[in-house]
Parts: structure tokens; sequence; C-alpha cells
């Protein structure tokens, strides 16, 4: 069990972790009452942000519950926070990718595509899987004229013929190991590393260990897991801080509303 600074650690990474999820609510907010609609760019950056938010509200959520004062009734569920940890990592890459690092248009153009055939692939595959065979033939078509279009770019020509086949059949996103991107979005490759190994160890897992209280599947809460809980949430609310300050710089979301607007929508500010 923990004694009580390792409580208090979590519970201080909560409140952190409560009010950064409110702010990106309440950015989520401000970026929909100032693009309606929109280039691409902002309307990928929506996209993302919001399902940024989303599977963090899932992960506050899920954590909420592991250390509410009637935590002993609960099981300790660190493998799903691990699980929901490795699914914000890739929300975040992708959102850097797409939305905040600057390259050369021909370049974008390939990695909206290349992202846009892996959800088409994925899109065509559960429709198949679900007994639907006339849909698929519709993201056929739309995969189609996504691939028409990138042998006429530049960038893509230029490509090796092993990655152009992996972008065409829907099997990249990235055009570049995901670490590579993380890296250059303010994660170092060291800390990736150690943060896959540690969640990929105990995602796998699961709460079925009996606890010293002897509650049969509450899980053991050893002082390992709860340093882990903590890097969890910690680690959500950095990724959380960095997005808000990538779209409040990039996107210039406080030029586009009006003061009032603004202050109606977060309060906080």
């Amino acid at each position: 069990m923990f004694n009580k600074i390792e409580d208090k650690e979590i519970f201080d990474l909560k409140v952190k972790l409560a009010a950064n999820l409110r702010d990106a609510r309440s950015f989520l907010k401000i970026y929909k009452m100032g693009f309606t609609g929109g280039t691409t760019k902002q309307i990928t950056a929506g996209i993302l942000f919001e399902s940024l938010c989303t599977r963090s509200h899932s992960f506050f959520t899920l954590a909420s519950s592991m250390i509410e004062p009637e935590q002993d009734e609960n099981a300790w569920d660190s493998p799903s926070l691990c699980t929901l940890s490795r699914s914000i990592l890739d929300s975040r890459a992708a959102f850097f990718y797409l939305c905040v690092e600057r390259c050369k248009k021909y370049e974008r153009s390939v990695r909206y595509a290349s992202f846009y055939l892996h959800h088409i692939e994925a899109k065509k595959t559960l429709c198949l899987l679900d007994g639907d065979a006339t849909t698929p033939m519709m993201y056929e078509i739309m995969a189609d004229q996504t691939i028409t279009a990138l042998e006429k770019n530049p960038f893509f020509i230029s490509l090796g013929e092993g990655l152009q086949k992996s972008i065409k059949t829907g099997k990249k996103n990235f055009l570049e190991p995901i670490e590579d991107v993380l890296e250059r979005s303010g994660i170092k490759k060291s800390t990736y590393k150690y943060l896959q190994k540690s969640w990929s160890h105990h995602v796998h897992s699961y709460p079925m260990m009996v606890a010293d209280s002897g509650l049969l599947g509450s899980g053991a809460r050893t002082n390992s897991e709860a340093a882990l809980v903590c890097q969890c949430m910690d680690f959500v609310t950095y990724v959380l801080e960095q997005t808000m300050k990538n779209i409040a710089h990039t996107i210039n979301l406080r030029s586009r509303i009006s003061g009032k607007k603004l202050k109606k929508a977060m309060p906080e500010c």
C-alpha cells in the first residue's frame, strides 16, 4: 500500500491533470468558434486535438477511479492507463507531424495523403469484417483518386519504391520512425524508448493479483505501480500543455476571436 507521501504525489498530479484537461476543453471550444470552416491544416488540427482531449478525458476518468478514498474497492488497473497513454502518445505525434511541423507543400501533401490512405484501409477492413461489401468500393474510389494525385507529386516520386508502395496500400502513416517525429516535438528518443518499454511490458498484464488486504482482483498496489501511474499522469499533462501551446502559437486563436467570446469560452484566462 502507498505511504502518505506517495498518495499526496498522485493526488497533486491528478489536480494538475484536471486543470490542464479543463483548459484543453476550453481551447477546443475556442477553436470550434474560430474555425467553422478552414484549411486542411486547421480542420485536421481540430480533429486531432479533439481526439487527444477525448482520450485524455478517458485517461483521467480511469485514473480518478483508482485514487479515490474508496480505492480499496476498485481495481488498480494501471495496464489500462498504459494503453491510453500509448494512444495519447500516437495522437500527439500525429498532431505535431501534420499540424505543427513546417515542411514544403509537396511533402505536406504526401504526409496528409499517407494518413488518409492509412485511415481508408482501416475503414475498408472494418466494413469487410462487418459483412459490408458495398462501402469498401466507395473507399477504393477515394483511395484511387488520392493515389493518382500522389503519382504527380514531386516529393512522392522522389521516395523509394518500397515506401511508395507502403503509402499506396495504406500500410504507412508516418514516413519515418515515430520516435524521430516525437524527438522533434520535444520528447527525446531515450524517453520514448523508456516509455514504450515500460508501457509495452505492463499493458499485457491484468489486475488479477491478490492484494495484501485479501481483496481478490483489486491488484497489488506496489510502489513500482504507483510510480508508473505518476509517470503516465505526468506524461499526459505534459502532452496537453505542449499541444495547447502549439495551437495558441501556430494557429493564433486569440487574434481570430473577439475578446468577449474568448472570455465567455475561457473564463480562466
